[in-house]
């Protein structure tokens, strides 16, 4: 099926297909959309409340200053201005410069977590579905702020999502999803990025195919380096699951920036990844690329590719890689190491790999 306007899929609806490569969704050339298929109603934030109580880590329920008008099934970000001189350091300050993306009021709300409201037994009152995974700081004004236009309960399944000739910036979009799915799926011709999950809680990506690059069109030749052939990119994303899936000819298999927290990436085959500017130079799989991602697992992936944390937008820390084998393209023989820790990558856990 050609499509010349993005398919949207609404809540409680599943879109199904006869399986990868006999089901095709394909974009036309000259499409004018951010994407071919997805989840997005356009998501927006509320306003905001100061956090008065409940900012323990652990903490399952929080009170605001003012009374939210929020119900159950809401979904809300809770975030803290960042703190360069703290420990750990958050910045969105980096060797590239400042990231104005990375998080609320132009990147200066970098830490945060994306929850669900399960019950408001008072106005200024809230239950959260999942406890707080971090200590926030009442000093850094930490805030709880609704996330409005959001698509639940959603799946799109068993089919081939193929950008290639549209060359969109995204080929999928999960934005503004909650205990939304994509399973079965092939994403094949990623511009900028194959998958953006963005503004989104407790999704999941499940035996899915990832991979090849695609050419800007009208320009020819396809790029492998900056901005372009990304797998996964997550920003202000939380308690999503990405499992048994390949990853494979592409920059990068996922990119995080942002608040992204409490996810987890596991059993997974990355291998076969490329990088234009330099064909010796070893490529990255999972990397933590703008702050301040915390508290994301990494498990049980088989990894050809290294594993990056680095200072490009900012700081990230609290994140664990845990029995994952993880070797290198014996092709590429440039920044030949595993794992890359930069500045400001703190408090990482690497525990029991095959390095």
């Amino acid at each position: 099926f050609t499509v010349s306007s993005a398919i949207t899929v609404k809540s409680g609806i599943t879109l199904r297909g006869a399986g990868m490569g006999t089901t095709v969704i394909k974009g036309a050339s000259g499409m004018s959309a951010s994407y071919i298929i997805g989840f997005n109603a356009g998501p927006s934030f509320g306003t905001s409340f100061s956090i008065t109580a409940g900012l323990a880590k652990g903490s399952t329920t929080i009170n605001t200053s003012a009374a939210h008008g929020w119900s159950a099934g809401d979904i809300v970000l809770i975030d803290q201005l960042n703190n360069p001189t703290g420990d750990p350091v958050v910045t969105n300050v980096g060797t590239n410069g400042t990231c104005t993306w990375c998080g609320r009021s132009s990147g200066t709300r970098s830490l945060g977590q994306v929850c669900k409201v399960i019950a408001a037994p008072g106005s200024t009152t809230a239950t959260l579905e999942m406890p707080l995974y971090w200590n926030y700081d009442a000093s850094l004004s930490p805030q709880a702020t609704r996330i409005s236009g959001i698509t639940t309960n959603a799946g799109i399944e068993d089919l081939t999502v193929d950008n290639g000739t549209s060359g969109l910036g995204s080929n999928m979009y999960v934005y503004g999803a909650s205990n939304c799915w994509l399973s079965g799926v092939e994403v094949i011709g990623s511009y900028t990025n194959s998958i953006l999950v963005q503004r989104s809680y407790r999704d999941t990506i499940r035996s899915c195919k990832i991979h090849e690059g695609v050419p800007a069109l009208p320009a020819t030749g396809t790029q492998y380096g900056t901005s372009r052939a990304y797998g996964i990119y997550m920003n202000t994303v939380s308690a999503s699951l990405v499992e048994n899936s390949q990853i494979y000819h592409l920059d990068m298999a996922t990119k995080l920036d942002g608040p992204v927290s409490g996810n987890v990436f596991a059993y997974n085959y990355v291998t076969a990844m490329y990088y234009s500017p330099s064909a010796s130079w070893q490529v990255d799989s999972f990397r933590t690329h703008g702050a301040h991602p915390i508290m994301n697992l990494f498990e049980g992936n088989y990894v050809m590719a290294r594993v990056t944390a680095d200072i490009v937008w900012g700081s990230s820390s609290h994140n664990t890689y845990f029995r994952n084998r993880n070797t290198l393209d014996p092709a590429r023989t440039s920044a030949a190491w595993n794992y890359s820790l930069y500045q400001d990558a703190s408090y990482y856990n690497i525990v029991g790999n095959v390095i």
